[in-house]
């Protein structure tokens, strides 16, 4: 379970790629075997509390992601690794998803360390009205972003995402995310359900408590 929170937000959500500063864990991947280490095939996101979701893998499982949602940007801050009984707080790099307004064109670069290692990261705004196909339907007016990233190639054995592409709808949220790792496998989740309450129509992440979504992940 704990991989997974790397993959959405969030990621991926996200989620969901995080860098943890305090655990010496993290970066671009959580996985030190220098082998690609997809999420789950099935995970399901519920907004537990205002501004934090539970991550369910394969029905088991509950870590938490906080994420901080201002009128300027959408970031994550912190997650919580929950094992039993015990949860395991981690002070991550927060990294900003989304800026406000959203204009297209619009980018920002961050830059965190991980394991020794410097990685700094670009996101774009790619678009602002994509029509976009997944499993749940049919959407349209998303919001597509472009978040690469830079580190050395011997960073976690020589196996991490290069590239987060994620698709926004307006109203429902995060619907698609394409991973692209270095050496070149692709991992793909998109959105199969979804569950959100009295969203704003230009919201493209509610979290509202009680909303949620369920994603399946391949990789090729």
């Amino acid at each position: 379970m704990k991989k997974n929170i790397a993959w959405i937000c969030l990621s991926i959500f996200t989620a969901f790629c995080i860098c943890s500063c305090g655990a010496n864990k993290g970066g671009v991947d959580e996985s030190s075997s220098g082998e690609v280490d997809p999420p789950d095939s099935t995970e399901t996101y519920t907004v537990t509390s205002p501004g934090s979701w539970s991550m369910t893998a394969n029905g088991t499982g509950n870590d938490t992601l906080v994420f901080s949602h201002t009128t300027d940007d959408l970031s994550w801050s912190e997650y919580q690794y929950n094992s039993g009984d015990a949860g395991i707080p981690f002070i991550i790099w927060s990294r900003v998803l989304l800026k406000f307004p959203i204009i297209e064109g619009d980018s920002w670069s961050e830059s965190g360390g991980s394991n020794g290692y410097t990685i700094d990261s670009a996101t774009v705004v790619e678009d602002t009205d994509a029509q976009v196909a997944v499993k749940a339907g049919t959407f349209t007016s998303c919001v597509v972003t472009k978040e690469t990233f830079s580190v050395d190639p011997a960073y976690n054995g020589g196996a991490f995402i290069t590239e987060y592409k994620r698709y926004y709808a307006p109203g429902v949220g995060l619907v698609k995310v394409i991973d692209t790792w270095y050496p070149g496998q692709v991992t793909t989740g998109e959105l199969v359900d979804y569950d959100v309450h009295d969203p704003a129509p230009d919201d493209y992440f509610p979290l509202a408590t009680g909303d949620w979504w369920k994603f399946e992940w391949t990789t090729e």
